[in-house]
Formats: structure tokens, sequence, C-alpha cells
């Protein structure tokens, strides 16, 4: 998955569906600093060499021509589900799903990357054999997505509305543990919940553990019912949002400074500033 709060909620949504199905599940998430974004053969390595027969990556992978090839020298197979705009040629996976592969003004068209795992998890669920009663139900999930949707700043249009709008509902009564302490600390309300809490008061916290740190905490912190373990993490990724905040402080502290050592800059159309330590 990726790093970001589309990322983060597509890879425990997608860990959350497979679990439920029977399937043994790890997740990875790259680190930003170390790694930054993409399928990369290093952080596969590990992976595959444990005996893993499918990699499904989610928000990411649709350039990941190289690691493709990879993963098959390695004897495994690799599922793409992507919504980042593709190159002039796919990767040689098993299956490519991505909204940006759809006809223009289709419906699904503005999906982000939680929005394409809600669909691929929905249509597992759905066509998985079995009885229906205990399993887990797509709505179930609807939380995770309005959370990616709502960070990623996607085009709220067609079925990506819809599904913003009932997980913003889902989300207020949302049994997981983790966001409940996450938004606890963060002095915000799930019960009366908004676009806006998400956008200014959720998804900054989440964001930080993969700007400062390593994002695969959040997928644990989603996903734990464990109450002492998601506060042990929420308190962890409150220290790393506070230690965020102090760093754009800084930085728009120390841009101001510029501007008022070169005054004759504000009469430019636009202004560019930059320094090595920012």
């Amino acid at each position: 998955g990726d790093f970001d709060v589309d990322g983060q909620p597509a890879t425990a949504l997608l860990v959350q569906t497979l679990q439920a199905l029977g399937a043994e599940v790890s997740h990875y998430i790259p680190v930003r600093g170390r790694e930054s974004h993409g399928v990369h053969i290093e952080s596969l390595q590990p992976i595959l060499a444990r005996g893993t027969r499918l990699i499904l990556t989610c928000d990411t992978g649709i350039g990941a021509h190289e690691a493709v090839d990879y993963i098959h020298a390695n004897g495994a197979e690799v599922i793409i589900s992507d919504h980042h705009e593709p190159g002039k040629s796919l990767p040689e996976a098993f299956a490519v799903i991505n909204p940006k592969l759809l006809p223009e003004g289709h419906p699904l068209g503005s999906l982000a990357g939680v929005g394409v795992a809600y669909k691929l998890a929905e249509a597992l669920l759905e066509q998985a054999p079995g009885a229906a009663e205990g399993r887990l139900r797509p709505e179930e999930l609807l939380d995770l997505v309005a959370l990616g949707l709502i960070a990623d700043v996607a085009q709220l249009s067609g079925e990506t509305r819809s599904l913003a709008q009932r997980g913003i509902k889902a989300l207020r009564t949302t049994p997981r543990t983790g966001l409940k302490v996450l938004a606890e600390l963060a002095g915000a309300s799930l019960e009366t919940l908004t676009e806006e809490t998400i956008g200014f008061s959720l998804a900054p916290r989440l964001n930080a553990l993969g700007r400062l740190s390593d994002a695969n905490p959040a997928v644990e912190l989603l996903l734990t019912r464990n109450a002492e373990r998601a506060r042990v993490l929420a308190v962890k990724i409150e220290g790393l949002n506070a230690q965020r905040r102090l760093l754009t402080s800084q930085v728009y502290q120390a841009a101001e400074s510029l501007l008022r050592a070169n005054p004759a800059l504000l009469s430019e159309p636009a202004i560019l500033l930059s320094h090595p330590g920012w």
C-alpha cells in the first residue's frame, strides 16, 4: 500500500477482507524517507522469501513494471489496484484494476485508491461461497472508505460521492477501537463527524506517520480490537503530529523571514521559496 491516508485505509480494508475470507495475509507499506512511492524490489525480497504466492497492491503499482517482472521471476503472481494515471503500457500483472481505464464519465471514474480497494473487496465478499450469516459485509468497510476519499481530496462525483456520504455516516458509529482513541486524543467527536473532522483532525495525524516515520502501524491501528494497543499507537501518532506541526510552523516562519529580507519579491506575480533544511 501507499503511505498516505488513502493507501493506509486501503491496505487495512483489503487485509480485513482477505482475512475474513480465510486468507493468510501480511501487509507492507514503504517507508517514505527510505523508499518513496511505488513498489520496490528491495522491499519485495523478504516478502517473497517467506513463500508469498500473491502480491496485491493498493493505491500504488500502476507503473511497477520491473517489480511485477521480479515477482513473476520468483514464482508469485500480482494484482494491481491503483487509481493513479497509467503510463503508455501496463505492467504484465494477472489483473490491473484502475478507474482511469474506464470510459470517460463512468460513475466509478473518480475513485481514489481506497475506493478501488473497496470495489474489489465488495466483489470478493459477494462472490464468496458459503453462508452469509456472520460474514464480513461490505458496509462494514465504509468507514475506511470515507477516511481515504476525503483525505485524498477525491472528486466527489458518481459513486465516489455516494461512498463518501455513506462512509461519513458509518464513521459516526464506527466500532474501530483505534479510530475512537485517535479521535479522543484529537479532541474530535465521531458522533458529529463531518468531512472537516476527517480533513483537519484525523487525516493529518495519520499522514504524520507516513511523512515522519513508518506508516505500517496505521494499518494496525485501523484493525486492532485491543484497546491498550490502540492507545499506544494513537499516542505515538499524536506525538508525531505535534512534531509535524512544529516543523510546518518553523518552515512557515523561515519563509516569512526570507520575504522580510527580500521585500522586492513581494511584487512578483508568483513566489517560490526554498531551503535545503525544509
